[in-house]
């Protein structure tokens, strides 16, 4: 047990032989100060602890020290206050709760509204009881963290909760996946017309940013009412918009099962994400007319050879160039011009 410094103070005062009056007149102070002292109502301060010092055989940074810990031995002795602040801090860790907050997805000004808000997004009671769940993911093992897992599983749930107010969605047809895709990829506004064309083929498409930290570019999500196609935009390139979504729709056409969560910068790979690299890279570009290219260019490329191929195979250049960046042709820094922004043709699509 931590000792009061009144205590320390009375028992100095005893070796003296002096009363409580006694010290108070030394000091110039009135007895009822000296009183309160010693019965822990009034905390020593440094300028009591001077006083004392000049009083008593005692230095003011003795008695200050033993009311620090004496003050400090009180609050911790209040065991709601302090499990309170570990458990909100054991929160915090698994997970993210400001950033959810910040992006919209939870409300309440303190943190037991936000807790009580993130609770109900993920379908429990209370966040103790929450159990993430399991998806097949393509990161790389640094980011295989229980809250990163976390941070993913609120980010999915949110796409869901969007999806879940689409309507007009037509019957599922991903045999005419590519043949309705392949017009809208000579142009960057053909981004624009993906969401409600493939509504019409029964897939629904969610633009929703990334929660920081995830390292998460696109998934596909299945629910009772069928597919769901989710795109971060966490790189707002027209190349990389049409890669992560027909990597996406790569696994809808090979019948991968279960919901998936991708990042394609990744270097994890399994088949079925192989399967849906090579499904991507083909649709984008046509494979004959990709070596055909690049046996011709001889390890050379320009801006117009570019254009050219481009125009010839109805592609926007940025689609070229990203290819070739990502088959280390020419380097990251070349034809940069050519990876053209793509949220401004998505304009009131992107939620928040």
């Amino acid at each position: 047990m931590v000792e009061r410094p009144g205590q320390i103070i009375q028992n100095l005062l005893a070796k003296e032989g002096w009363s409580q009056a006694d010290l108070a007149m030394v000091m110039g102070k009135p007895t009822q100060v000296v009183s309160d002292i010693i019965r822990g109502v009034r905390p020593v301060t440094p300028d009591t602890a001077v006083l004392l010092e000049a009083a008593l055989p005692i230095t003011a940074e003795e008695l200050l020290r033993a009311e620090t810990a004496y003050r400090l031995a009180q609050i911790r002795s209040a065991q709601s206050i302090g499990d309170e602040v570990r458990r909100r801090r054991d929160l915090a860790n698994r997970f993210p709760l400001r950033e959810a907050a910040k992006l919209g997805w939870i409300e309440g000004k303190t943190a037991a509204e936000r807790e009580e808000s993130l609770a109900n997004l993920l379908g429990v009671e209370s966040l103790l009881d929450y159990v993430p769940r399991s998806f097949e993911v393509s990161f790389r093992a640094k980011f295989q963290t229980e809250s990163h897992t976390i941070a993913s599983d609120i980010w999915v749930r949110q796409v869901e909760h969007i999806a879940s107010n689409q309507e007009g969605l037509g019957p599922l047809n991903i045999e005419g996946l590519l043949q309705a895709i392949e017009p809208l990829l000579a142009e960057a506004n053909g981004v624009s017309h993906v969401k409600s064309i493939l509504r019409d083929l029964g897939i629904r498409v969610v633009y929703l940013p990334q929660i920081p930290g995830t390292k998460l570019d696109g998934a596909l999500i299945r629910d009772n009412h069928g597919p769901i196609i989710a795109l971060t935009l966490r790189f707002n390139r027209v190349d990389w918009f049409w890669f992560t979504l027909l990597h996406e729709c790569g696994h809808l056409v090979h019948g991968h099962s279960g919901s998936r969560l991708d990042a394609l910068d990744s270097d994890f790979a399994n088949r079925e994400e192989i399967e849906a690299d090579r499904f991507a890279q083909g649709a984008l570009i046509p494979s004959s007319a990709y070596r055909q290219f690049i046996d011709q260019a001889d390890g050379f490329f320009t801006p117009a050879m570019v254009r050219e191929f481009a125009r010839r195979i109805r592609r926007h250049p940025g689609i070229i160039t990203g290819r070739l960046q990502r088959d280390k042709w020419i380097p990251y820094s070349q034809m940069r011009s050519y990876l053209e922004p793509v949220e401004s043709f998505l304009e009131g699509q992107i939620s928040r």
